[in-house]
Parts: structure tokens; C-alpha cells; sequence
């Protein structure tokens, strides 16, 4: 049997005896490629495309290892088991998209890169991973999109873009297109699966959506589990432009930065995520988050009031664009919070803000810049001397250089 979609994409059903057989056009068959017991397998550099009938195929994409494939892919439905695109270690392949096509594995990623990718193209991608893996495994390779318009969804436990379970985001740029990516439970929208951290993201422009599961950040780390992982740092992350929403999960996630925690740590695990190395130079940028930062640490579901089980804001720096970041009980900007009472909150990090336009808002009212909530460590906020930032925030705990502060300011 083959697997197919009802007309209206909500579920899926068996249909025997209908087979969908991929035409491939260009290059030679045994030379260029082969086509062996449901596997194509892409052996040079000669350009391919590969398109479907309309019907879902089982046939897998290979690119052999030590090649730079060119391939274009129009029309296709690939629904297996194992990744429906696989990039070995040691290729690249440029991937074109041409019209709509689908790519779902039931236990593996929806695509599988362990070498250098990179996409465009006009046409659309839908991919989705299978149970703890990414929607677009980018742990041990390199993802960059140029343009076309791609939707990513992680299995259970798996981010949309980056990693599976346990796993780290990897090395992944955006230069271009419109890109949705959803992780599910525990994993990032773009970054780490469940307990991974965020890896090194990169967004120079395109249209950025990325939702992070119950306790992933939107873009970041992964959030971690009782009595199991730690919740993942939010990694490396820039953007330079573009329009970029980042929405950590309903639970504790980080809208950018750390993976939102449940457990008390030690040997109960859990504990939540930093926010990394966050740098923002230009691009519009909203970032919101429920018990962790909109920009910065993750937050804690657990009850034990113990600050250093929320994740601290890490290393946050503004020099341009325009940037919204809200937590609905954590900092705007900084650190996340936990305890039952949302008593306790981690330090805010280092955070410099110098240009741009940036409102920073705690939907408690609380801090809009610095640590998790007013009691906690401020961590550091500084301007640099010829800053020129318009920053409105609910507070600014950090008021011990206000005197060599430079921008205009919005406080309250």
C-alpha cells in the first residue's frame, strides 16, 4: 500500500495498488544514478530533476558521499520509513523546488543532512519528521535557504529545523524565502530537539516564522524533561534582517534563546536553558514567550522556587532593527522565571542595547530588561557611549550605569 492525504490535508489513509512512480529527468541511469529496491541513489554532479505523477511514492532520494548533487525536485510526495532525502557525510547538494511537494518519514527526519545543504527555488516544501526527529535534521551538517517557501515540523520531541531528540540545532542560515518551522513537546521551532541545544543560527533575511513545542524556545534549545535531560542553550544566534516571529511554547521555552525546564535539577534533570550569544543588527524582529523570555533564558513549570533552575539570559546584543520582545510573567529581555508563584527568576545576562527600536514588555508588569523578575539578579544592561536605541520597557532592573546611559527611553 501507499499512504495518501485526504483532500483536505487532515489525515491520512491507506490505498493499495497505487504506486506512485517518480519520472527522472537528466544524466544517465547507472552512471549518474541508480534505482535499486526503493532507494534513488545520486552518484554525480550532473543536474537532475525528479518529479512526481501525483500519487505518493516510496521511493527514497540518497545523495552519495564526496559529490555536490544538482537537483530539482517538482511535484513529489514521498511518504517512507527512513528519511525521504538523505545527504551523506562529505556531499552538498543545491536543491531547487519546483511546484508543491511533500516529504514525511514515520521514523526518521523528513530530510536527513549530514553534509551541506542548500534550498530554493520558487516551489513550496512540506516536511515532516517521525517520532523524536527534526522535520529538517541539521545536527551534523549545514542548511542554508535561499529562497522558496518551506514548512518544517518535527516529530515528537524533534524541532522543525535542526535537531532530533537530545540533539543540537546545528549550522543553519536563512538568507531567503518565507520558512515555517514547528517543533513539537519538548524541541525548538529552529534549533534543538528535546534537550539540544540551539546550534548556530543565522537569519539574513526572508520571512521567519518558528514555533517552539510546550518547552521549546521558539529558536534556541530544546527544553529538557524530569528526571532526564537539561533544557538546551539557545546556542549562537544572529539576525542581521529579514522579518523574524519567534513564539517559545506555551509552557516555558524562550521566544530566542534557552529551552523552557520542568524539574528541580540534580538528578531530577529538567533545569532550564540560557539564552546563549544573541546579536541582532537589523530585521524586524518579534519574539514572545509564556514563563521564559521573549529574548534570553528559558523558564521553569517545576514548583521548587529555586532561581538557578530557570535559564539566565546570557550574552544580548541590539544594535539595530526593529524589536519587539514580550513574556507574559517572565523579562521581555533577559532572564526566565519558575516557581508556582513565579517568585523566582534567573539574572538577566549581559545585555547592550545601542540602536534600533525596541520594546521590551513583562505581561505582569514587571521587567521589560533584566532578570526574570524584580528580586532577582539584574544581571548587566549598558547602551555603549554613543548609543542611539529608542527602548520602551516596563522597567530596566540594571539602573547602576543609567548615568552613561545614550538613547531615549521609555520606562513604565
Amino acid at each position: 500500500f501507499v499512504i495518501l492525504k485526504t483532500e483536505d490535508g487532515s489525515s491520512w489513509y491507506h490505498v493499495t495498488d497505487q504506486v506512485g512512480e517518480v519520472d527522472i529527468l537528466g544524466g544517465t541511469a547507472d552512471v549518474d544514478y541508480t534505482r535499486v529496491d526503493g532507494v534513488i541513489t545520486i552518484l554525480t554532479d550532473t543536474p537532475l530533476t525528479i518529479s512526481g505523477n501525483g500519487l505518493t511514492s516510496k521511493e527514497r532520494i540518497v545523495i552519495a558521499g564526496g559529490i555536490s548533487a544538482d537537483l530539482t525536485v517538482k511535484n513529489m510526495e514521498i511518504y517512507t520509513e527512513s528519511a525521504p532525502l538523505e545527504i551523506s557525510d562529505g556531499s552538498a547538494l543545491e536543491l531547487t523546488l519546483a511546484g508543491e511537494n511533500q516529504l514525511t518519514a514515520s521514523d526518521s527526519a523528513g530530510i536527513l543532512n549530514r553534509g551541506a545543504l542548500t534550498i530554493n527555488g520558487s516551489g513550496t516544501l512540506d516536511v515532516q519528521g517521525g517520532y523524536s526527529c527534526a522535520g529538517i535534521e541539521t545536527t551534523d551538517g549545514t542548511l542554508v535557504v535561499d529562497s522558496g517557501t518551506i514548512f518544517a515540523t518535527g516529530g515528537y520531541n524533534g524541532a522543525g529545523i535542526g535537531g532530533g531528540r537530545g540533539r543540537s540545532g546545528g549550522t543553519i542560515t536563512i538568507n531567503g524565502g518565507t520558512v515555517t518551522a514547528a517543533g513539537q513537546e519538548r524541541a525548538a521551532g529552529i534549533g534543538g530537539g528535546m534537550g539540544g541545544p540551539g546550534g548556530t543560527i543565522t537569519i539574513n533575511g526572508g520571512t521567519v516564522t518558528a514555533l517552539g513545542g510546550y518547552w521549546g524556545a521558539g529558536i534556541g534549545g530544546g527544553g529538557g524533561e524530569p528526571y532526564g535531560n537539561n533544557a538546551g542553550d539557545g546556542g549562537t544566534i544572529e539576525i542581521h534582517g529579514g522579518t523574524v516571529a519567534a513564539a517559545g511554547g506555551s509552557n516555558s521555552g524562550a521566544g530566542i534563546g534557552g529551552g523552557g525546564g520542568s524539574g528541580r535539577g540534580g538528578i531530577y534533570g529538567g533545569v532550564a536553558g540560557n539564552g546563549g550569544s544573541i546579536t541582532i543588527t537589523g530585521g524586524t524582529v518579534q519574539a514572545s514567550a509564556n514563563r521564559g523570555a521573549g529574548i534570553g533564558g528559558g523558564g521553569n513549570t517545576t514548583d521548587s522556587p529555586a532561581a538557578d533552575l530557570c535559564g539566565a539570559g546570557g550574552v544580548i546584543t541590539i544594535t539595530g532593527g526593529v524589536v519587539q520582545a514580550s513574556s507574559e510573567k517572565g523579562a521581555g529581555i533577559g532572564g526566565g522565571i519558575g516557581g508556582s508563584d513565579f517568585s523566582v527568576g534567573a539574572s538577566g545576562g549581559t545585555i547592550a542595547v545601542s540602536g534600533g527600536t525596541v520594546t521590551a514588555a513583562s505581561g505582569r508588569g514587571d521587567v521589560g530588561i533584566g532578570g526574570g523578575t524584580p528580586g532577582a539578579d539584574s544581571g548587566t544592561f549598558s547602551t555603549g557611549e554613543n548609543g542611539n536605541a529608542v527602548i520602551s520597557a516596563t522597567a530596566i532592573s540594571d539602573q547602576s550605569g543609567k548615568d552613561s546611559w545614550s538613547g531615549i527611553f521609555f520606562e513604565g
